[in-house]
């Protein structure tokens, strides 16, 4: 803009555009950094009003949840008025983004930004095992450990002959008899057969078959296993179909917490009845 090649609103789009990209990208991390990118302005109140009548608060939600809501509500209610969309986006797409924000922010809450670290790793064991609080002190019992000073002699090298890098036994390598070291001179390896492949898999997700007794008992177990909240929760859904979905999605969270799929659509029905 300074050499006259922009003009200052190409300037503005351009700094405007850098700023909505980089808020989105730290959202990715933690979604309850302030901002918006998006302002209604005088349509805020009826924003606010539209989702108080889904039941939705709008204070409550996180700064991107609540950011992409208004997105949402300007796009099927401002721009192209859809109410059935709208009501979709609310009830069924606001969860699952509601439960991608309570997953993020549990890690930062555990000061991990990268999940490829050992602490992650520890980290997601203890989840596993005891819940955010063991996992927080599986974090910090681990960085204590890796912080502590070692006391390291500078002039043992100087002061003693060197000493082997690793205290396991080291063969010196000695060369086979009658082959006199060359590898050309020894008969050839016979290589392994060749792996027959395996019948081809099939496309596509299996059709459900229906439950049997035995899986329905399963279920009744799992329902008499929760606490009272969880059973106040199955009582509450009045279909029996959504009743064994909940029952399903309960025992694939309980079988396997770290799976992020089991994790979200558990997440999905907690929101649905916070």
């Amino acid at each position: 803009m300074e050499t006259e090649s922009v003009s200052p609103d190409e300037w503005a789009r351009a700094e405007a555009k850098r700023a909505r990209n980089a808020l989105t990208w730290a959202w990715r991390k933690d979604p309850r950094l302030p901002g918006r990118t998006i302002d209604l302005g005088p349509d805020e109140a009826a924003f606010a009003t539209s989702a108080a009548d889904m039941g939705v608060d709008v204070d409550g939600l996180y700064p991107a949840v609540a950011d992409w809501l208004r997105w949402r509500w300007r796009r099927h209610q401002k721009d192209r008025p859809d109410a059935a969309r709208w009501a979709r986006g609310v009830q069924e797409e606001l969860p699952r983004q509601q439960a991608a924000a309570d997953a993020a922010v549990a890690w930062v809450d555990l000061g991990i930004t990268d999940r490829r670290t050992k602490a992650a790793r520890a980290a997601k064991a203890a989840l596993r095992a005891g819940g955010v609080d063991g996992a927080r002190a599986a974090v910090e019992a681990l960085r204590a450990a890796s912080g502590v000073p070692v006391d390291v002699n500078m002039r043992k090298g100087l002061d003693s002959p060197a000493e082997p890098l690793t205290p396991l036994p080291v063969r010196p390598w000695t060369a086979r008899p009658g082959s006199e070291g060359w590898k050309r001179r020894d008969a050839d390896r016979k290589k392994a057969p060749k792996v027959q492949p395996g019948p081809p898999k099939p496309i596509g997700r299996p059709r459900r078959v229906p439950d049997t007794p035995d899986e329905l008992a399963a279920l009744g177990e799992v329902l008499r296993a929760v606490g009272p909240q969880v059973q106040a929760m199955h009582e509450a859904i009045p279909r029996q179909e959504d009743r064994l979905r909940f029952l399903r999605d309960l025992a694939e969270y309980a079988n396997a917490p770290d799976d992020a799929g089991a994790l979200r659509r558990w997440l999905g029905w907690v929101n649905r009845f916070r």
